[in-house]
């Protein structure tokens, strides 16, 4: 899932959008598009999470039929009207990147590939828990009922189900079952590791709940089968959350606070790694990012705006399997084209460079297509200092 750069542009156009502004009359509100999302969320689940559903010829139809208005109900969230009243600049990033994904599985779907389809319809959950469990911010829908249909969904498809509509509270139950059932570490490791990551996520960037967190790292020191370099982690991450608990709880005031405050987590977390993608830090780069996008909220158009998007691009970078693959490439981008000739946006670009030149590197070596070869160059220029500032660049 490679981001498109024209779409990146697109979306910064955007990000000076007044968001109390948008309301326009007649436009449909943020809650009533998540709610029309949530309900085709739960019917396309249910089919895509059953082999024998989703292969019964006699569903065909009504699996197209639910891509293809999820397709359109993901394009509305690009809209300027009622838009989200979150002044987050991931909102319009994720949500247009959203858009493309889910237009682009239904047209897989209904072209006949229906396994690659399905795989990446599958995936747009990752996308409502990215965007829903940057910080403990907006509403939490803990009254809402599932379909007696999607009620059938098990394990971590059941758990993300619950992230991905807001319903932390059972997201995180469903979370704490898959990490302590005894067998799951060693004989659905992957899940159970994905439960652990997902279950801390929510604990400590949408509760900000160090006693939950900490409760969580317990059963995974607890666990007979556990990896031991995840028991090594946990013992890290326990400290982490130790600390934290004996912090002041107040939050800051302006925006110098809350870039403080960002740039604080993110430095104690670096001394905390041994190696760049050591996962020992998580609990501190899980605090980080939330820290950053409350920056982004609080402050969407100020003076660290540029900063707050490379700070992002370097959290996700090491948190990286929360859902989003590719979401710290979201950011670095985003960085380059809001404030080019920087020496900001060079640093920005280098650490998208080498995630670009890492995502086309395989056994055979490196082979990046013409076009990206070309985009690379394009952005290299935009971002150096010293460049000649001419007109913006259409990046094609």
């Amino acid at each position: 899932m490679k981001l498109s750069i024209v779409l990146v542009s697109t979306v910064l156009s955007s990000m000076s959008w007044s968001h109390a502004a948008e309301a326009t009359k007649g436009a449909r509100s943020w809650n009533d598009k998540m709610r029309d999302l949530e309900s085709t969320l739960q019917d396309l689940l249910v089919d895509l999470n059953s082999d024998e559903r989703f292969n019964s010829p006699k569903n065909f139809k009504r699996i197209e039929k639910n891509a293809e208005k999820f397709a359109k109900l993901a394009k509305e969230l690009k809209s300027r009207k009622g838009a989200s009243p979150d002044a987050d600049p991931s909102i319009p990033i994720i949500a247009s990147q959203f858009a493309e994904d889910a237009n682009h599985a239904y047209k897989a779907l209904a072209f006949g590939h229906r396994s690659y389809a399905r795989d990446t319809l599958k995936s747009m959950t990752g996308y409502c828990i990215a965007c829903h469990t940057r910080t403990g911010g907006g509403p939490s829908f803990q009254s809402l009922t599932m379909s007696p249909a999607a009620e059938a969904l098990k394990g971590l498809d059941r758990a993300d189900y619950y992230a991905s509509v807001r319903q932390f509270d059972r997201a995180l139950e469903e979370y704490e079952r898959i990490i302590s059932e005894p067998s799951n570490p060693s004989e659905k490791s992957y899940e159970w590791e994905r439960a652990v990551r997902s279950g801390l996520a929510v604990a400590v960037r949408v509760k900000k709940d160090p006693e939950r967190a900490l409760a969580i790292v317990e059963r995974v020191l607890a666990a007979p089968k556990a990896a031991l370099f995840v028991k090594e982690q946990a013992v890290q991450w326990k400290e982490s959350l130790k600390a934290w608990k004996a912090e002041p709880s107040a939050l800051p005031q302006t925006e110098e606070g809350y870039y403080a405050r960002a740039m604080r987590l993110i430095a104690e977390a670096k001394t905390k790694q041994e190696y760049p993608m050591d996962r020992s830090a998580d609990m501190l780069y899980l605090r980080a990012s939330a820290a950053v996008h409350d920056l982004m909220s609080f402050a969407p158009n100020g003076i660290h705006a540029t900063d707050a998007l490379y700070l992002a691009g370097i959290c996700y970078e090491v948190l990286n399997d929360l859902n989003l693959w590719d979401a710290h490439e979201f950011y670095y981008l985003a960085c380059v084209l809001k404030s080019p000739h920087t020496e900001r946006s060079r640093q920005c670009f280098k650490r998208y460079q080498e995630s670009v030149f890492a995502g086309y590197t395989g056994s055979g070596g490196t082979h990046l297509p013409s076009e990206i070869s070309e985009r690379l160059r394009q952005l290299e220029t935009l971002s150096d200092p010293k460049a000649e500032k001419t007109a913006p660049l259409r990046l094609q």
